[in-house]
C-alpha cells in the first residue's frame, strides 16, 4: 500500500501524516507538491504528473488543498476516480463545498436539518422572500464565488434596506436564520466521529482554541456522517448546532483535536485508508447522478468552464 499526500507546501502536518501511514503498514507515503503537478493528456489517456511523481503509481491520494483550487482539483478527481485510486473526497466535492448556497440545497435534500434560508443570484431576487425568515439572520454576499461580506441582521426592515443599497454585481446572496446556541464541531473520518464544543456567549461562537470535549449522541454521530457523505467527503469537518448542520468542509484540524481530545487524527486517517485499501471498509463511490452533473455545471459557471 502507498499514499500520496497532495498539498501546496510541506508542513509538520504532512510529515506527521507520512509517519502515521508508515506506522499503519504503508510502504510508501510521500508529499507531492501540487504546485508542480500537471494533468497531461496523451494518446487518449490523462495522467497527473509532477517532478518525480506520477499519481497513477499510488494506491491512494490524500488531498489537502484549498477549496479555491476547485478548477484544478475537479479534473484531477475525475482521473483518480477513473483509475480507482482512493481519495478522501469524491468527484464534485470541491465545486459543491466551495459554494455554500449549493451545499445548503444538497444537505437539505439529503435529510440533514439546515436552518431556514433564502438565496438567489442577486439582491433583488430575494427581496420578496425575506419575510419568511425569523430574525436575526446571517446575510452573506458572494462575488467570484467568494464571500464579500457577512453581516448579522436583526430585522426584516434592516435586511431590505441593505438589499436595496447593494449596487455592485454579485454572483449570489444568502440570508439564513442565526442559531444562538453552542456549536459542535465534528471531525468525521470514515465511520468515526469526534467532537469539540464551541460555546456561544450571546454574541459569537468561541474559537476552536477555547473549545472543550463534546459528548456526542449516536444521532449526532449519524447526522455528521450523513452530512460528510452528502458533501462527497470521506474525511471532513461538520459543524452542527441544535441538530442543524451549519457547514461542511473537506478539512480537519489535527493538532486542535489532539490537544483537546487526546485523539491522534493522523493515525485515524491512516487507519481509515488502510481499511479501505484492504477491503474492510467500502467507501461511498457511485455513478454520477443528475445532481452530480448539476454540481459540475454550477462549478463551470462560477469558475469559467464551458
Amino acid at each position: 500500500m502507498d499514499a500520496a499526500i497532495l498539498a501546496t507546501k510541506r508542513t509538520k502536518t504532512i510529515s506527521r501524516l507520512a509517519e502515521a501511514f508508515k506506522r499503519n503498514g504503508f510502504s510508501r507515503a510521500e508529499f507531492v507538491n501540487a504546485k508542480f503537478l500537471t494533468l497531461v493528456s496523451k494518446s487518449g489517456k490523462t495522467f497527473a504528473a509532477g517532478g518525480r511523481h506520477d499519481l497513477s503509481s499510488f494506491d491512494s491520494v490524500l488531498l489537502l488543498l484549498d477549496l479555491s483550487l476547485a478548477p484544478f482539483v475537479e479534473p484531477l478527481l475525475e482521473e483518480l476516480w477513473k483509475q480507482k485510486i482512493f481519495c478522501n473526497v469524491e468527484v464534485g466535492a470541491y465545486y459543491l463545498n466551495s459554494n455554500e448556497i449549493l451545499q445548503i440545497v444538497e444537505l437539505a435534500g439529503s435529510g440533514c436539518k439546515t436552518t431556514r434560508s433564502v438565496s438567489g443570484a442577486s439582491a433583488e431576487s430575494i427581496r420578496d422572500s425575506v419575510r419568511q425568515l425569523h430574525y436575526p439572520v446571517v446575510f452573506k454576499s458572494f462575488a467570484a464565488n467568494k464571500k464579500t461580506q457577512t453581516i448579522i441582521i436583526e430585522s426584516e426592515r434592516s435586511l431590505l434596506s441593505i438589499l436595496k443599497g447593494i449596487k455592485i454585481p454579485l454572483d449570489g446572496v444568502l440570508a439564513k436564520e442565526l442559531i444562538d446556541a453552542d456549536l459542535v464541531e465534528c471531525t468525521v473520518v470514515g465511520e468515526k466521529v469526534f467532537g469539540l464544543l464551541r460555546m456561544w456567549n450571546g454574541v459569537e461562537i468561541a474559537p476552536l482554541a477555547k473549545a472543550r470535549p463534546a459528548i456526542l449522541t449516536e444521532w449526532e454521530k449519524e447526522r455528521a456522517i450523513l452530512a460528510a457523505k452528502t458533501c462527497k467527503c470521506n474525511i471532513a469537518t461538520v459543524k452542527m448546532s441544535k441538530g442543524f448542520v451549519t457547514r461542511v468542509a473537506p478539512k480537519i484540524w489535527f493538532q486542535e483535536f489532539r490537544q483537546k481530545l487526546g485523539v491522534d487524527l493522523y493515525d485515524e486517517v491512516a487507519m481509515h485508508y488502510r481499511n479501505v485499501l484492504e477491503g474492510r471498509l467500502v467507501p461511498r463511490i457511485k455513478e454520477k447522478s443528475i445532481l452530480d452533473r448539476l454540481v459540475e455545471k454550477v462549478g463551470d459557471f462560477f469558475y469559467g468552464g464551458e
